[in-house]
């Protein structure tokens, strides 16, 4: 069952690994100027974004998971936080995440209910979390170094499986503690 998705990311992964390494992996720091390694930069991101968007229309999610985030938007927007963990719903996450789905279910009355809204908060925090790699190793390391660590995360299957088609939230609660660390040191 989880096979085609696991197929499919590492497929779409390594189209995008050619290509970086193609056109400036392997390409000599000295001949980037400023402008284009920006461009390069502004592109993984753009790239990154596709590759999840692409991928959270495309496939539904872990249908628990999903049912229950959906529900769960619904419930904390309409009835409120006060009387969210005391309905008789099932509701085993923690509270940091509901505020952000109380702001998902505060878009869906505009937007309509999608799986691709639901997983946004994810794709978000992904997308987050490489530029936090990237800004924080470029302060010690070379700029091409730190390009190819925020590539690495943010193309990496595993984390554009989790997120992006699965539709987990491990990427929210893992930024904020990599910013932590990262704030702490």
């Amino acid at each position: 069952m989880y096979m085609y998705p696991i197929l499919f990311t590492a497929a779409i992964a390594a189209i995008i690994y050619l290509f970086l390494y193609t056109f400036f992996i392997k390409q000599d720091v000295s001949e980037i100027n400023e402008g284009s390694f920006r461009l390069k930069i502004a592109a993984l991101f753009i790239l990154s974004a596709a590759i999840r968007v692409l991928c959270a229309v495309v496939y539904r999610g872990h249908d628990t998971d999903m049912s229950c985030f959906t529900a769960w938007s619904d419930m904390i927007y309409s009835g409120g936080f006060s009387s969210f963990y005391t309905s008789d719903a099932f509701t085993d996450y923690p509270p940091g995440y509901m505020y952000i789905l109380y702001i998902v279910g505060f878009l869906k009355t505009f937007l309509g209910n999608s799986y691709l809204l639901i997983k946004s908060p994810a794709i978000f925090f992904d997308l987050a979390a490489g530029a936090l790699i990237y800004c924080t190793s470029k302060k010690t390391l070379p700029k091409k170094i730190s390009f190819i660590l925020a590539a690495a995360y943010l193309l990496s299957p595993s984390v554009i499986l989790n997120s992006s088609l699965w539709g987990q939230v491990d990427s929210v609660y893992t930024l904020i503690a990599a910013a932590s660390i990262m704030l702490a040191s």
